[in-house]
């Protein structure tokens, strides 16, 4: 049994116990939280993200994989490093990329579908978001949010807003930390984490099912909802 980009364990631990004979389990991560939880961890917290701790694998066992794998395991490197843009790029990421891409991996299609190619209702969803930037100087920090509603009237789901927390943190002058608060369908309330300096990691754990990365991590906080006031929002 394997699992993926996952430093929380306790689902998958439940999953494991409910299959017969509780399979062997191997995780594969780059999360600093990640709690070893798994019989065996490839756990590299240097890697710029999981699918580069896969190809390190890979190509450690001798495998090589064909032009689509290759592609699918770059997407997972694009996306964690925002295209080589975020302070997780590091030269481990720039030569799984070339290696990669001498496979046959598809650099241009993975741009395309990942940060391209969006459609108009996705880019009116992330108006709204830039309508609500708040910023709170006293804490170097950018804070905005979308609502169930704006979702629902758009005809968006929550995988449009991807990549757009990374995107904000890069093009700001003077923000050190943009915190993206999102309401979801299950009735909880989702936070995107980036900081330039910092450490939100440490602001994502004090939440039972928040952490994450220094630079990059996520909340959640399972029964509330987001009530806009006088500008900002509150969590309730």
């Amino acid at each position: 049994m394997l699992s993926f980009d996952c430093g929380d364990g306790t689902h998958v631990i439940a999953a494991q116990g409910k299959v017969p004979g509780k399979p062997f389990l191997i995780s594969f991560d780059h999360h600093v939280s990640n709690s070893m939880y798994g019989d065996l961890n490839l756990v590299l917290t240097e890697a710029s993200s999981t699918a580069e701790v896969v190809w390190r694998f890979l190509k450690a066992v001798g495998h090589r994989p064909d032009h689509d794998a290759a592609t699918a395991i770059l997407t997972g490197v694009c996306t964690d490093t925002d295209i080589f843009k975020n302070l997780s790029t590091n030269v481990a990421a720039f030569q799984a990329a070339s290696e990669l891409t001498l496979l046959g991996a598809r650099v241009h299609d993975v741009e395309r579908h990942l940060f391209s190619n969006k459609p108009v209702s996705v880019l009116k969803l992330w108006g709204r978001i830039l309508e609500r930037l708040h910023r709170h100087p006293e804490h170097d920090l950018v804070t905005s949010y979308i609502l169930r509603a704006d979702f629902d009237e758009l005809g968006c789901i929550e995988n449009d807003l991807e990549g757009l927390v990374n995107l904000l943190i890069s093009l700001m002058r003077d923000v050190d930390t943009v915190i993206l608060l999102r309401e979801t369908q299950d009735g909880g309330v989702k936070g995107s984490l980036r900081t330039l300096s910092g450490n939100v990691a440490r602001m994502g754990e004090w939440f039972p099912t928040g952490g994450g990365h220094k630079k990059a991590a996520g909340l959640y906080v399972p029964n509330t909802r987001l009530r806009p006031c006088q500008g900002r929002v509150e969590v309730v």
